[in-house]
């Protein structure tokens, strides 16, 4: 499908393997995502001159970095003092309870329910600086841009109608991206053990996200029943769809 194709998506930077557009996915017939109103990233401490003024060339007004404080204070996020856009760290994870409870999660599946369960304040301060965010573009990252990006896109895309089948292939382009970063990781694994490990927790195989969005429907009846729970309110949704939903050209 044309509007999945990860090459059209992709944001060619210097400093990181996994930022893309989730513009063009279908919505209904006569509706689809916005091209340039939200870009999903990985670690953004890497980021070269021209990357930096390429984003902001981009139309990019707001960065929300989820990821946690020690990893931020290791990679700290080029765009952090800039005074040119709205940068704000929401870490999701990083409680005690959530980082006992992710240790003893037996598969990605898992951890992806730990965080929709342990984690829901997190999400919806997350969504609500979405939803508050500056016209233009807004950038949510973490460190792959995988898990916990992907968790978030997720549920922004099915809020607002993307079906299950979009969003799962929406998931996969990120194992597609970081290829080279899990091939580097393998070939300096010391151990098999080390190797399995690498390739368990670096997958984005749709099944993984699958399982997630399957407990989200068997637990609270879907992503909108889901979000309702955690304090997201109707108009908030449909401030969510304003921002990232347009009418097709005929």
């Amino acid at each position: 499908m044309e509007q999945v194709n990860p090459i059209k998506r992709k944001i060619n930077l210097e400093g990181n393997l996994n930022t893309r557009d989730i513009g063009g996915y279908p919505v209904s017939k006569n509706e689809r995502i916005r091209w340039g109103k939200l870009v999903r990233a990985d670690s953004m401490d890497q980021l070269t001159s021209n990357d930096q003024q390429q984003l902001l060339a981009y139309g990019v007004k707001c960065i929300i970095d989820i990821r946690d404080p020690f990893e931020l204070e290791k990679s700290p996020n080029v765009f952090s003092g800039d005074t040119d856009l709205h940068y704000v760290n929401i870490p999701i994870l990083g409680d005690p309870q959530v980082s006992e409870a992710l240790g003893k999660a037996s598969d990605l599946t898992a951890k992806y329910v730990v965080t929709l369960e342990l984690c829901q304040p997190q999400i919806r301060s997350i969504l609500e600086t979405f939803i508050k965010s500056a016209d233009g573009c807004t950038i949510i990252h973490c460190s792959a841009g995988k898990d916990r990006t992907g968790l978030l896109i997720a549920l922004l895309l099915a809020a607002v109608g993307v079906s299950k089948d979009i969003i799962l292939e929406d998931y996969a382009i990120s194992e597609i991206y970081l290829a080279p970063k899990i091939e580097h990781w393998l070939s300096g694994a010391k151990t098999e053990a080390a190797k399995q490990n690498i390739l368990a927790n670096m997958t984005s195989s749709p099944e993984v996200l699958e399982g997630a969005l399957t407990h989200l429907d068997q637990q609270y009846g879907g992503v909108l029943q889901y979000l309702e729970r955690i304090g997201i309110a109707q108009q908030q949704i449909h401030s969510i769809s304003s921002k990232l939903v347009e009418h097709i050209p005929e």
